[in-house]
């Protein structure tokens, strides 16, 4: 019993009294650090460094070479598909521009084309955008808004769908990759081909991976992660927007631009003075106002205007029964519908007055008989009464 308390007594020093003391002066000397280690030779350190040095340059000459084949190789699928797609976009791009610049400056007359069948328009195949008249003046402003434009209910008046397939119903996406060739994710997540007509974003989502500025960004990118992001996008543009970009160019006949003219008052600012997301955009919030809005058609075939004309967009919105209860942003969203639909409808106005005007001289014999005094003094190109909102736009 006397040992084993002996055993268990922290104070007892194992092994000889002078070990223990010299053990402890050791350790209290590697805490101070009064203990010198033996020196290892200077050459030892010297080839060290030389070592470390010689291994960075190797790694850094091999990563470079690396990253730089890496970027080759989606550089040389860029020119593949340049080669294919500049010659049958980039002159339908020039094309689209300059109608929209020409739309956007001074002009006196109407235009409606005696050939220009409404019925036949609104079921054919076209190209479709809608921007602010501040941004037609370049091509880099129209580029830029055409990135968030939009159907909107001119279209849904104007056009008539032909494709009889539930949006809402079909394979389920979360980005366009996971779709099929030549469809996209639609706003209910479900993968299908784009709406008739045809957005122009779309052009400009195809022509994106052909810009400089995509290729100067690939060229400094420091990674090859960076560089697997852009060859990703690449593959996503090759699956998704080449193949509408060409099927554009082969199957549009038309092309429709809407220029909505700013108010005298302004854009009505967002209430609250809150951004409002994508409500809160200017070119959505004008469109729920009285203003005028400029309409070009042309003939992509024949690549002449067919119809020219500019409307006073503003209806009168009165909500019925359970919609008085309806949020303000319903009420507005109801309203820039409305405005929208009756810019069709004038539009279908203004093209059958004409028709029945040019008809009238043939029904009374009299082939000569000229135009209308109120279409003659408002400056129309073709003769007729013109609809009541049609309109030749002010001097910007």
């Amino acid at each position: 019993m006397a040992q084993s308390k002996k055993l268990k007594d922290p104070n007892r020093t194992i092994g000889l009294p002078s070990l223990a003391e010299s053990r402890m002066i050791r350790k209290r000397a590697l805490v101070l650090g009064r203990v010198r280690f033996r020196e290892a030779a200077p050459q030892f350190w010297l080839w060290t460094a030389v070592l470390f040095l010689a291994f960075g340059v190797v790694y850094w000459h091999y990563s470079e070479r690396e990253l730089a084949r890496q970027k080759n190789d989606v550089m040389a699928k860029q020119r593949a598909i340049a080669r294919e797609l500049a010659p049958r976009l980039e002159p339908l791009r020039a094309q689209v521009e300059g109608w929209v610049q020409e739309l956007a400056g001074d002009w006196n007359d109407v235009v409606v084309d005696e050939t220009l069948d409404v019925e036949k328009l609104s079921k054919s195949d076209g190209i479709y955008l809608r921007l602010m008249l501040p941004d037609a003046k370049s091509a880099e402003r129209i580029e830029e808004a055409a990135r968030t434009s939009l159907h909107d209910g001119f279209t849904s008046c104007l056009f008539v769908r032909q494709e009889k397939r539930d949006a809402t119903q079909g394979t389920k996406c979360f980005s366009p990759s996971q779709c099929a060739d030549g469809e996209l994710c639609n706003e209910w997540g479900v993968c299908s081909a784009p709406s008739q007509p045809f957005n122009l974003r779309l052009m400009y989502n195809a022509m994106r991976i052909l810009s400089p500025a995509w290729t100067d960004e690939l060229h400094e990118a420091t990674s090859d992660y960076q560089v697997r992001v852009f060859e990703r996008d690449l593959e996503k543009v090759t699956k998704t927007d080449v193949f509408i970009g060409l099927e554009m160019v082969t199957r549009a006949r038309y092309f429709t631009v809407l220029l909505d003219e700013v108010p005298e008052q302004g854009v009505t600012p967002v209430p609250g003075g809150e951004d409002a997301g994508v409500l809160g955009r200017p070119e959505l919030r004008i469109q729920g106002q009285d203003h005028r809005v400029r309409v070009g058609i042309w003939d992509l075939t024949k690549r002449e205007v067919v119809l020219r004309a500019a409307f006073d967009a503003g209806a009168d919105f009165v909500p019925m029964g359970r919609m008085k209860a309806a949020s303000q942003r319903s009420l507005d969203a109801q309203q820039r519908q409305v405005n929208n639909c009756g810019i069709a409808a004038d539009l279908r106005y203004l093209v059958a007055k004409r028709e029945e005007a040019r008809s009238r001289p043939e029904q009374n014999g009299d082939s000569s008989e000229s135009a209308p005094s109120s279409s003659a003094s408002s400056g129309t190109a073709s003769s007729g009464t013109a609809a009541p909102s049609a309109l030749v736009p002010k001097a910007q």
